[in-house]
């Protein structure tokens, strides 16, 4: 066996600490951090949400290993918050549980991106916006109004009825009464 066999051989038994000291002392010290208590908040970064519920996943200074540590959290996240900075709190503080308190708002100034499905709600103490992407339906037992892209304003109900103390005006390219 020649001297190179015998260098490949022992590289192969060996473990990282014996070849790379330093490794193994990074390794202890990443432990004992994240053994330690994590008192007041830490900015972290949502990294992505899994399955079908959307588990928030978070990687930040002082987790337990290399991989993103998943998390609970106070508010509803979607995937444009993923790559977001958060503010993170721990549940007895303890490393492996996260709470996400908060998404901050990215340096750019730009809103996150709109979802598909998601109704937008803006209100400002005097009117109330309510706007959808396609279609708005405000609903009550067999009653509605549609709200579509196309224009369409459409009324049901099993009664409607038109009131005014003033002109009741009826308007339109044709109208059709019975």
């Amino acid at each position: 066996m020649s001297d190179s066999d015998t260098d490949e051989a022992q590289l192969e038994t060996a473990d990282d600490a014996t070849i790379f000291p330093a490794t193994a002392s990074l390794q202890r010290a990443r432990a004992q951090l994240s053994s330690l208590p994590i008192a007041g908040v830490r900015i972290g970064i949502l990294a992505g949400l899994r399955g079908e519920f959307g588990a928030p996943l978070v990687i930040y200074p002082g987790q337990p290993g290399d991989a993103a540590v998943e998390a609970r959290a106070a508010l509803d996240l979607h995937a444009a918050h993923v790559g977001c900075s958060v503010v993170l709190v721990f549940e007895e503080g303890d490393s492996r549980l996260p709470i996400i308190l908060a998404c901050l708002s990215r340096k750019e100034g730009r809103a996150f991106a709109r979802q598909s499905g998601l109704a937008e709600v803006e209100a400002d103490g005097e009117r109330l916006v309510v706007s959808a992407e396609n279609q708005l339906v405000l609903r009550c037992g067999a009653a509605s109004i549609t709200l579509t892209k196309a224009g369409k304003v459409l009324i049901k109900g099993d009664y409607v009825s038109s009131h005014s103390s003033g002109t009741n005006r009826i308007k339109g390219g044709s109208v059709q009464i019975n």
